[in-house]
């Protein structure tokens, strides 16, 4: 754990001191069809969002690291105007989330309907970012959490960040994301799990 921390730790420095002390992205970053590969790493914690989802109790404290490589497409070019100016980006994800809390588990997600919108400014090398969008799962998180019932499940996702770009092309980013993990009625119980998420990112 300190070995993943430090490398992680060392990521970080190399790809925001270069992204702060480049030069004014270029242009070609908010032109549609511009594209990136990059990834996410991160951790979750389970939240009781609604309270007594299950049997007037708390919902199951589930705790798990998230590691996502994921592709990144402009699909708009630059749109709109002033503080909302910016672009939308197609972004989908392959995830994997092993459980490490109350027991051991694994998920592995794909989530091809997502969308980010980058507050792009030529002028400057940060934007601020909103995600949304759905994917599925299949795992063993339903042998420990009672909220949910299938192997198969159905993932939401919808957060915010901040991103600090590089000079030519690449960035390093700092999320938030809610995750919410159901079948949709498939089989019951379904009440269904949301977790608060922490990540970095890193494209290139």
């Amino acid at each position: 754990m300190k070995r993943f921390s430090a490398i992680l730790a060392l990521l970080v420095l190399l790809w925001s001191g270069a992204a702060i002390a480049g030069d004014t992205p270029s242009v070609n970053r908010f032109e549609k069809s511009y594209s990136e590969f990059g990834f996410q790493v991160g951790y979750g914690f389970g939240i009781n969002l609604p309270p007594g989802g299950f049997d007037h109790g708390d919902r199951t404290d589930i705790q798990f690291p998230y590691f996502a490589p994921n592709y990144k497409k402009n699909i708009t070019g630059k749109m709109g105007a002033g503080a909302l100016e910016g672009s939308l980006f197609w972004f989908p994800e392959l995830a994997v989330a092993p459980l490490q809390n109350p027991k051991s588990g694994y998920l592995v997600g794909f989530s091809p309907l997502m969308v980010e919108y980058k507050f792009t400014n030529s002028n400057r090398k940060w934007s601020p970012t909103a995600m949304i969008g759905a994917g599925v799962s299949y795992g063993d998180w339903n042998n420990v959490a009672r909220e949910i019932s299938t192997s198969f499940e159905f993932l939401l996702h919808g957060g915010l960040g901040i991103e600090f770009m590089r000079s030519d092309r690449g960035s390093f980013s700092m999320n938030y994301r809610l995750l919410h993990v159901s079948n949709a009625g498939i089989d019951f119980p379904n009440v269904g799990l949301n977790a608060n998420m922490f990540t970095l990112g890193f494209s290139f």
